[in-house]
Formats: C-alpha cells, structure tokens, sequence
C-alpha cells in the first residue's frame, strides 16, 4: 500500500506541474447552461469541426486526419461546461461530444484502415450506449467528432508494476499508467504542433457547442485500457479515457497486421468516464438481484455488446433516472463465444 500511494502522489505532482505550466493561459469557463433534455433515440451524428484542415481518410471520407489549424474561433473560451458531480465526475447526460486521438507505437502509424475501423467501433458503442439511455428514459446525445488527431509516440516509459483490487479480485497493472498515458498524448500533441495535449484540448473544444465533451486515446498496443481519474487530469472536470487495440496486463507491442478496435472496450471505458465502477471482481450475491447481473457491462462477462446491458446500479452511477423499461430490454443473453473476459485493474 505504501509503494502505490507513494507513486500515486508522484503521478499528481507530474500531472499537478503540467497543468500549472498552462494556468496563466487559460481561458475562464462558461457560465454552466441547462442540460440538453433530447431523449436519447439510438442515433449518434457527426460533428462538423470549423477552422481546421484535414486529410479525408481514404477508407471513410467522412471523415479526415488533422493537419492543422486554418484559424482561431470568434470566441476562445470553451463551450463545454464542466460541471462535476459524485466522485468528481459528470452525469452521462445533455449533449457529449465523443473525440479521438490515436498514437502510433514501436515504430508502426495508425493506417487510416485501422482509424475507420476504430471509429465504427466507437460509433457502435455510442449506439449501444444511446439505446441503454432510452432504456431508462434517460436525456442523452452522444455525437462524434468528424475529425481525428493521428500522430506517433515511440518513447518508451519504464513502468512501475503495481497491483490493484477490485472486489473480490487483486491483479497486476501498470502503477504510472496515467502519467505515462498524459506524456505520451502530449508528445503526440506535440508532433502535430500543438504544445502539449492541453494545448491541444483547449484550442479544439471551443470549435464545438455541448454540455460535455470526452476525450479517447486510442493506442496502438496491446495494453490495459483505464480512465484517467478525474483528479489526475490536467484540466478540472476532463475527460480522458485510454484504450488499447487489445487488453493485456502492462504494456506491449502489437505487430504490423492490421486490427479493429474493440467496441465492448470503449463503451466500457466511456461509461468510466461518468462515473461508472468496475464490477468484475464482485460475486453476484442474492441483494444484488435487480440491480446488477452478469451482463452489465461494468463486469466485462460477455464479448458482444448484443449480449451485455447497463444494470440498475451502473445506471444509478452514472445518473440515469428511474428503473430500466421492460419492454425495451436488451435482447436475451447469448453465451459467449469464447471464455469470459476478466480483467484486473482499472
């Protein structure tokens, strides 16, 4: 215990001084607005982005690569409120607005084959997420930004094996996963001119009008894919989630041949990001009958989103009102097609 929250305090001083370096610059944060009320309706739109070149990408023209910024915004301040809730985190609700940076490794780019695919995984996990909020009547319109930032990291940071529990569940994972994750998106900020990831997060939110915005870094590795926790971030109230092409304990190499992204891996690490815990090393015991079962996503039993459902307590995380609608529940479980996902960590 001594050894982790020692490194846990070394990680808010590294992140703590990133953040200070940019505290004189930044922009006052809007006065908070009402939440958008749209219910959600299981369709996820792309956002147009103003002031930016980009490369369509050849496999999905709809969307393009960042190359650079054509001119600044009329007004500078950043449209999303960042209002926090418990735990420091906001309710999955109002009108989100879902961006990506994707950070190639080991020498080998994000072919722009492997962005589309990444990007219908996401887009099938912002649906499947919209359908659970219809489930609970629930205000929700995720959308996507129609623009990717793609660049490459090869620095390789020594990692701190640490262990951490999840109920019942102890596993190994990478101790500076956050500080590494944070270094790793700023040097890859940096190759495409920005200064750093802050730089590069609060010249691009202000080009968008929503209550929220979030934040994936995709990451071609293998690795174990984590929400920064929200008083780890640079900048109060961020959202900033981590995702691997494939999960692994610590850190690693993927190899040249192409891969799609996993959609389970992203609308669990979004629904991280409102507030959403971990219960995959939880036992199901009888009190726990309605609330959660082994389909909640949070528990990671299943590998289809078809086959798995944001239960009663997940639901209560993330600050969806009432009971789930009967006749809309998902469709009856399948057993998975291969041995249960389990993971430690966060």
């Amino acid at each position: 215990m001594e050894g982790a929250a020692i490194l846990a305090a070394v990680a808010m001083v590294v992140i703590a001084g990133i953040a200070l370096a940019h505290r004189a610059r930044k922009a006052p944060l809007r006065t908070p607005r009402p939440l958008s009320t749209k219910p959600a309706d299981g369709v996820v739109e792309r956002v147009e982005v103003a002031g930016l070149e980009v490369r369509p990408n050849t496999e999905n023209p709809a969307i393009g690569r960042f190359v650079r910024i054509v001119d600044a915004p009329a007004d500078a301040t950043p449209h999303a409120t960042r209002v926090v809730g418990r735990r420091g985190t906001p309710p999955l609700a109002g009108e989100i607005v879902l961006w990506s940076i994707f950070i190639g490794r080991d020498g080998i780019s994000w072919s722009d084959r492997e962005v589309a695919l990444a990007r219908t995984a996401l887009e099938r996990a912002a649906v499947w997420i919209e359908q659970q909020a219809m489930r609970y009547a629930a205000a929700l319109d995720l959308r996507i930004a129609a623009v990717d930032f793609v660049a490459d990291d090869d620095v390789d940071a020594p990692v701190e094996v640490g262990f951490t529990s999840v109920g019942d569940e102890t596993g190994p994972c990478e101790g500076d996963a956050e500080t590494n994750g944070i270094a790793s998106a700023s040097r890859a900020a940096s190759a495409l001119g920005f200064r750093d990831l802050i730089d590069l997060i609060e010249r691009i939110e202000p080009r968008v009008e929503a209550d929220r915005q979030a934040w994936i870094v995709h990451v071609r590795r293998r690795g174990q894919s984590f929400a920064v926790a929200p008083d780890l971030t640079p900048i109060p109230g961020l959202s900033l989630a981590f995702c691997y092409l494939r999960e692994a304990s610590f850190s690693e190499p993927i190899g040249f041949r192409e891969h799609a992204a996993d959609p389970v891996t992203l609308a669990h690490e979004l629904l991280h990001l409102f507030g959403a815990s971990d219960k995959y090393g939880f036992r199901l015991r009888r009190e726990h009958r309605g609330l959660i079962t082994s389909r909640d996503i949070m528990r990671l039993e299943f590998d289809r989103l078809s086959e798995l459902r944001v239960d009663g307590a997940t639901a209560r995380e993330i600050g969806w009102p009432g009971l789930a609608d009967p006749s809309m529940s998902s469709p009856e479980t399948k057993q998975p097609t291969r041995s249960p996902r389990r993971r430690s960590g966060p």
